[in-house]
């Protein structure tokens, strides 16, 4: 691992907010998508340390931190925990990939001990209420 990608490491710790039985998961979950969205701008306009950096901080958020969370473990937040973890992994390879483009080498991680497959959260009650309730006009007609 480069001098650079420790730097970029040692920023992504820091910059990741502790995280506060006070605050839902939910909010957390929202932290992670802005790492992730500010990773694919920084990403699209050839910032690759940036990229690396807003990826590290995602991956440290739903690894590391989060999994301390009081809540995580419950429904709902529980599903949408075990998503984000799967998506890491994706994420990881991702970074090695952003380290060789700014003169880094690929991290060597352990692997995650295998996890059951989760599909992403389901949709919202309101959002199956108003299908349902399509169905049900179609039916009657």
């Amino acid at each position: 691992m480069s001098d650079k990608q420790q730097l970029l490491d040692k920023e992504a710790k820091l910059a990741v907010p502790p995280v506060s039985s006070n605050k839902s998961p939910k909010e957390y979950f929202s932290l992670g998508a802005g790492y992730l969205k500010m990773a694919g701008q920084c990403k699209k306009a050839g910032d690759f340390q940036g990229a690396y950096l807003n990826l590290s901080k995602y991956i440290i958020l739903i690894t590391e931190r989060l999994a301390m969370h009081s809540e995580i473990k419950k429904q709902p937040y529980k599903d949408e925990y075990l998503f984000n973890v799967q998506k890491c992994e994706m994420m990881k390879k991702e970074l090695g990939v952003l380290a060789v483009k700014f003169g880094g080498t690929p991290r060597k991680t352990p692997p995650m001990p295998p996890a059951r497959r989760v599909a992403p959260p389901p949709p919202k009650k309101e959002i199956r209420m108003e299908l349902i309730w399509i169905i049900i006009k179609i039916k009657r007609n």
